[in-house]
């Protein structure tokens, strides 16, 4: 099934799988089963059966190209929407470009498959992924590739594919193997075990999965097995892949928390236009999981507004956390969304490090933990920042990558800070080229009066964070 607005597809179904159109979810609905009738000339019609319900239905395709399914119950008058498609973004043809996954449940919905880079890594630090993907090591065509299994999602177009009807997996694995363009296949037929096999040749387009839906069909993705393998290490909480998720997951919790805030404070139908917030008290301890240890941002009882037109703005009262505000803020008053990327990178660099910026000792010198990471860095020690409880399960690159990263959010100068789309893209991809780190903010000795108080003090008890706070009335 395809829904076009004129030369233009606005959406897909998959093909048939014998019980309805792969990802194309009430195509099969238990109530009305779907009928599929082989005509002589290769054509198929499609109808659908009542199954013992007492009541009548309806499918319109209305002018907004949304497909519409309704029932009118047995007594009633009244057409009752049962459900519609397209329903989500991912449900828009090629939303995520070519090679690439849409996963709606996703705070950045598009991703590469495995195997794959973006095209353009500018356009996808700005959340634009129309470019798709690209092949990060070309296929050897030699009997050495493999295959990527990818579980429950709507097959790419079959623009470019062939279908064999006789063939089982294994034997459409061989075929596809021994045939260098092939990049992908799949059982057409998930029923009496699955048969018929779908190859697929040149780029990947308009994939996505489902999690909890039945009509998504598993696809087998091509790939060279020169491509570098990431170091399994688990995704617990004690593990430097939970670090390094988290690290990715507040970044976007962050950007996207911007986004909501400026929309709810407009009644214009764009999130992105007029207003921009600053929360100015992102700290360690705003910081909250839940049951999934997903990090979620909390308190903005200290948030600020500005306009779509200021790039940044000034206060007489400075309110927040010593050891997270950026120095502009903390010495000028001056504060924009940069000043939140300057807290985002105290907290990355206090994560993985396991210590406070604030109340930070060295016996070597007397700076704060920003301080003594940029020293690391220079020095090209940079893994000494990591919290020695991580020695046994970290991924080297992850480390450093984490570590360059929140040394870009604290430098001096907000305009050298990237912003938190940037960060996010920077986290989420490790391809991506980065830029060296400047001099933080704050890179200063303390005195020794101060050190040695803050070290006495640090010996048996916690340190609680000191949050500068003036009442606004609301």
């Amino acid at each position: 099934m395809v829904i076009s607005k004129g030369t233009i597809k606005k959406f897909r179904s998959g093909p048939w799988n014998g019980h309805g159109f792969n990802g194309f979810y009430f195509a099969s609905h238990p109530i009305f089963p779907p009928i599929l009738v082989h005509n002589e000339d290769n054509s198929y019609n499609i109808g659908y059966e009542n199954s013992n319900y007492l009541g009548m239905t309806r499918v319109t395709l209305n002018q907004s190209g949304i497909v519409q399914r309704y029932i009118m119950k047995e007594g009633s008058t009244q057409w009752d929407l049962m459900y519609s498609t397209p329903k989500d973004l991912c449900d828009n043809y090629g939303q995520c470009g070519a090679n690439s996954i849409c996963r709606n449940y996703k705070s950045v919905i598009c991703e590469c498959l495995k195997g794959f880079i973006p095209r353009s890594q500018e356009a996808w630090s700005v959340l634009d992924s129309s470019s798709g993907c690209t092949r990060r090591t070309p296929l050897n065509c030699q009997n050495r590739d493999k295959f990527i299994k990818v579980e429950a999602v709507k097959f790419p177009d079959l623009i470019n594919s062939r279908f064999e009807k006789s063939m089982d997996l294994e034997e459409c694995k061989a075929e596809c193997l021994k045939n260098c363009p092939c990049i992908a296949y799949g059982n057409s037929n998930f029923t009496s075990g699955g048969r018929g096999c779908l190859m697929w040749f040149g780029d990947l387009i308009d994939i996505r999965d489902f999690i909890e839906e039945y009509s998504g069909q598993d696809i087998y993705i091509r790939f060279n097995t020169k491509v570098k393998q990431e170091k399994e290490t688990g995704d617990n909480p004690g593990g430097i892949n939970y670090f390094w998720n988290a690290s990715t997951r507040l970044a976007i919790s962050e950007y996207y928390l911007e986004e909501e805030k400026n929309y709810k404070r407009t009644s214009l139908p764009s999130p992105r236009l007029k207003t921009k917030s600053n929360s100015q008290d992102l700290k360690a301890s705003n910081v909250l999981l839940d049951n999934n240890l997903n990090p979620k941002i909390s308190d903005f009882g200290l948030a600020r507004i500005f306009g779509g037109d200021e790039i940044s703005a000034k206060t007489k009262r400075v309110v927040g956390t010593y050891g997270y505000m950026s120095p502009e803020y903390a010495v000028d008053g001056t504060f924009s969304t940069k000043s939140d990327v300057f807290s985002f990178g105290v907290l990355i660099l206090e994560m993985i490090s396991g210590k406070r910026n604030r109340g930070f000792s060295h016996p070597d010198h007397h700076h704060s933990l920003l301080g003594h990471a940029w020293l690391l860095w220079n020095e090209d020690k940079a893994l000494d920042v990591l919290d020695p409880r991580l020695k046994d399960c970290y991924v080297e690159s992850q480390v450093l990558r984490c570590v360059q990263v929140g040394l870009l959010c604290v430098q001096k100068l907000p305009a050298e800070r990237p912003t938190m789309s940037s960060v996010v893209f920077m986290l989420g991809n490790e391809e991506a080229t980065l830029c060296q780190p400047k001099q933080p903010g704050f890179f200063i000795e303390r005195s020794s009066i101060e050190i040695n108080t803050v070290m006495s003090s640090d010996v048996r008890h916690s340190q609680n964070a000191l949050t500068v706070t003036m009442p606004i009335a609301r």
